[in-house]
C-alpha cells in the first residue's frame, strides 16, 4: 500500500507524510517477521536463522535500491514502485510455503508456553 501510495503521490508533503508512515511500517513489521523465522528454526539453530534472515534482507535491500535506480530514471518514479509493489504482492505466503501453519503453541498466542516466540 505504501509503495502504491508513494508512486501517487501529488506533491511533495504527501510524499513526505506517505514516506514516514511506510518507514514506521516498515520498522513493526520487519522484527515480528524476524520472530517468525527465528521461531520456526530449531533452537539450536536460531542464531543461523537470525543471520540468514538479516544478511538476506540487507541484500534485498541494497540490490533492489541499486536495480531501481536505473529503472526510476529510464521509466519515471511511478513505474518504479508500482513494479516494486507487484513483486511484494506476489511473495505473500513464501514463509510458509504458501500453506496454513499450524500453531507449535498449547494455545495459539499464549504466553504460558515455554516457547517464546508462540
Amino acid at each position: 500500500m505504501g509503495l502504491g501510495l508513494l508512486s501517487n503521490a501529488a506533491s511533495l508533503a504527501i510524499f513526505m507524510v506517505v514516506a514516514i508512515v511506510y518507514g514506521l511500517a516498515f520498522a513493526l513489521i520487519q522484527p515480528a517477521i524476524m520472530a517468525l523465522v527465528v521461531g520456526r528454526a530449531a533452537p539450536d539453530r536460531r542464531g543461523a536463522a537470525m543471520g540468514i534472515f538479516t544478511g538476506a534482507m540487507d541484500l534485498g535491500i541494497g540490490a533492489g535500491a541499486f536495480l531501481w535506480g536505473f529503472m526510476a530514471p529510464a521509466a519515471g518514479f511511478p513505474a518504479m514502485a508500482t513494479s516494486g509493489l507487484r513483486g511484494r504482492t506476489g511473495s505473500h505466503g513464501s514463509l510458509s510455503g504458501g500453506k496454513p501453519q499450524k500453531s507449535r503453541c498449547p494455545v495459539a498466542g499464549s504466553l504460558s508456553s515455554p516457547d517464546v516466540f508462540c
